[in-house]
């Protein structure tokens, strides 16, 4: 290929070819044609993936095949290393995007020199929206707390992170949220809130596989990132810093709760929508009425029916007390009840 692309898609694979034509076909059928597709094959990928992968004639893919078991962080560095667009985006071997996937994310990057990363919502298990921070301050918000980025939808800026030398970390579980903990120290991010991608789980899914261990290893990851930042790791002082703002601008109510709230990150279920609404509510930019009777109208119907006409500050706070409530409830039984 003599023309340089303008995006690299980063697709590793291993085995899993039920699911690979199908995600390879979703990156080639691309309304945005100007890319290269890097299939990173692992080394001990069965034949059939194999052939699979070395199938295809469209000249646009690469195929760089490892000659040793390098694991899915040294294949990525591989790939950014060998890419030659101005943006680099990520896809994984599972997964199908939408066919406006890239030309959006590539619209987006264009329109905002200031943003070096940026995802998009997803469609998981074909029904429901995955949603995550959208401006850069809510991504910086959210990243003290968990990963802000769908990682197979992101896309970033490819000579910015080879002049930070901002590479995958290699030998963990969790190579996503490391490297965007870390990428966020120095750029700026956002997501487009349109779901761009459907989420598929397989066999090779490390959320299938590893669930506990990434969990151990987000608050190894989490803790120093903080002390990076000059705070302790969910402080008072720690949580007004990272939204940057001052201490009168918090309620003791309010830091008690997201300290309920971080307790709470091991339960399933409630904890879930606990966090939720919580991010909800307090993020500066989703303040609005709209979001609060879209999300949590049908969640809590009687609630709403009986606050929402005593207008829209009743609301929140109705919400907020049953936030808090849940989140007592659950840490009191995480202390096997010995109370708050």
């Amino acid at each position: 290929m003599g023309n340089v692309p303008m995006v690299s898609v980063l697709m590793p694979v291993y085995n899993g070819e039920q699911w690979l034509d199908a995600a390879i076909k979703s990156i080639l059928m691309q309304s945005y044609s100007d890319f290269e597709l890097l299939i990173l094959l692992e080394y001990g990928s069965s034949e059939k993936s194999r052939g699979m992968v070395y199938g295809y004639t469209d000249r646009r893919i690469r195929v760089i095949e490892n000659k040793e078991r390098l694991g899915l962080a040294a294949s990525l560095n591989i790939g950014i290393k060998e890419a030659r667009g101005k943006y680099i985006a990520r896809m994984d071997a599972d997964d199908i995007s939408k066919q406006k996937r890239l030309e959006k994310q590539v619209s987006y990057l264009e329109k905002h020199p200031d943003i070096a990363i940026c995802g998009t919502f997803m469609w998981k298990y074909r029904i429901i929206v995955h949603s995550l921070p959208v401006s850069s301050m809510q991504i910086r918000f959210f990243s003290f707390y968990g990963c802000a980025f769908a990682h197979p939808t992101v896309m970033w800026r490819r000579e910015l992170f080879l002049r930070k030398n901002l590479f995958y970390h290699e030998g963990i579980e969790t190579e996503d949220f490391e490297f965007w903990t870390r990428v966020l120290d120095q750029c700026k991010g956002a997501n487009i809130p349109e779901p761009l991608l459907s989420y598929r789980v397989s066999p090779q899914s490390k959320s299938v596989k590893s669930k506990e261990i990434m969990e151990q290893e987000n608050d190894i990851i989490l803790e120093p990132y903080w002390t990076r930042h000059g705070m302790r790791y969910f402080a008072p002082d720690g949580y007004c810093q990272c939204l940057g703002i001052g201490n009168e601008a918090v309620r003791q109510q309010e830091w008690r709760l997201l300290e309920l709230v971080h307790k709470t990150r091991a339960f399933k279920g409630k904890g879930r929508i606990v966090r939720k609404i919580f991010f909800d509510i307090y993020m500066p930019e989703t303040m609005q009425v709209g979001v609060l009777v879209k999300h949590y109208g049908r969640l809590f119907p009687d609630l709403y029916k009986n606050s929402v006409l005593a207008g829209f500050q009743t609301f929140v706070y109705a919400v907020y007390r049953v936030i808090k409530k849940l989140a007592q409830q659950m840490l009191v039984s995480a202390r096997g009840g010995d109370g708050i």
